[in-house]
């Protein structure tokens, strides 16, 4: 961007760059939204535009609960009445029948707290705010609990 008039008066009605909210920094249009922070005040990559959520619009929003839901209460279900009708199994082959279908429960159950604990974060903490606390987020140890419950989750239910 090249200041012509010495004030930045000619920059400000270009269509070309984009002003960081906070200062009289401009950037090329290309660098908004871009995953590189380049404003101070993040104004380049959190803004409307750019759209940083955890979950990015409604349908996630609503299959996250929605299936996180029916997964962990379902799933509660099948587990409690397995643990309860263990005892009951006369063969080996019925007691590991049933260890098979505790364990895809089990990780099934994992993965719909998981979701809820998602769909929650993004209503309830972050909202509109998820971009300015991306970093802190994603290294927080929160992020990482989460992260191993849906991986254990995963993995239980494909053995």
């Amino acid at each position: 961007l090249v200041d012509d008039c010495g004030d930045r008066s000619d920059e400000m009605r270009c269509s070309n760059h984009f002003k960081c909210a906070n200062n009289e920094h401009f950037l090329p249009i290309n660098q908004k939204c871009d995953g590189v922070i380049d404003c101070v005040d993040f104004s380049d990559e959190c803004n409307e535009d750019c759209n940083k959520r955890i979950l990015p619009n409604a349908m996630y929003k609503s299959f996250a609960w929605l299936i996180g839901s029916l997964a962990t209460v379902c799933n509660l279900h099948i587990l409690v009445n397995i643990a309860l009708d263990v005892k009951n199994c006369k063969k080996a082959t019925q007691l590991s029948n049933k260890v098979q279908i505790f364990l895809i429960a089990l990780g099934d159950f994992c993965t719909g707290l998981y979701l809820i604990a998602i769909a929650s974060l993004d209503f309830f903490i972050f909202s509109d705010t998820y971009c300015f606390h991306q970093f802190t987020w994603l290294t927080n140890h929160g992020c990482s609990v989460l992260g191993s419950l849906n991986t254990f989750g995963s993995l239980l239910s494909i053995i």
